[in-house]
């Protein structure tokens, strides 16, 4: 009895310190620095803490205190918005590649009807609220079109199989 009433002081003691330390407002170490940057590059906390040179624990028990995470989270926040400018550079290429399968005479109509309505879908998402309601109605008619283009493809299908294998227009284009 006595053995587990020095280990429950010796938990609670522990517990006491470690309630201090994430209570306590403390600089950030640069090494906490480069293990948040660690975090941002590796998969997994296993990868992260040796590339800093501190052990799994070391950086786990750092993970819970509010300083790191804030600084975690602000590392996160700058890699994302990074790599949403990176891929704001191209939205003129892939937009100037949408257009063109659009227009291309050789393009499946099908596809040239992906085509336009992922040129909807961005322009409802990111344009003006006031043309939202003229960009829906226009994805309604993309969608519509892309149905019926579903179907001649479906019954084309069907006049090339043979008649037990052709089960019609169901389940074709899905």
């Amino acid at each position: 009895m006595a053995q587990l009433d020095r280990e429950c002081t010796e938990h609670n003691k522990i517990e006491t310190l470690l309630r201090e330390l994430l209570d306590a407002k403390r600089p950030i170490l640069n090494s906490e620095e480069d293990a948040v940057a660690a975090m941002l590059t590796q998969r997994n906390v296993e990868k992260a803490a040796p590339e800093v040179g501190i052990s799994v624990a070391t950086l786990m028990l750092w993970q819970k205190l509010p300083e790191f995470q804030a600084l975690f989270r602000e590392g996160h926040r700058t890699v994302y918005n990074q790599a949403v400018a990176r891929l704001q550079q191209g939205t003129s290429a892939a937009a100037a590649t949408l257009l063109k399968t659009m227009i291309d005479a050789n393009t499946p109509a099908s596809v040239k009807i992906r085509a336009a309505e992922a040129i909807f879908n961005h322009a409802v998402s990111h344009g003006d609220p006031g043309h939202r309601s003229a960009l829906g109605s226009a994805r309604r008619s993309c969608r519509r079109a892309r149905q019926a283009v579903n179907i001649w493809e479906c019954r084309d299908e069907s006049r090339t199989r043979s008649a037990p294998d052709a089960p019609g227009v169901q389940g074709c284009g899905s």
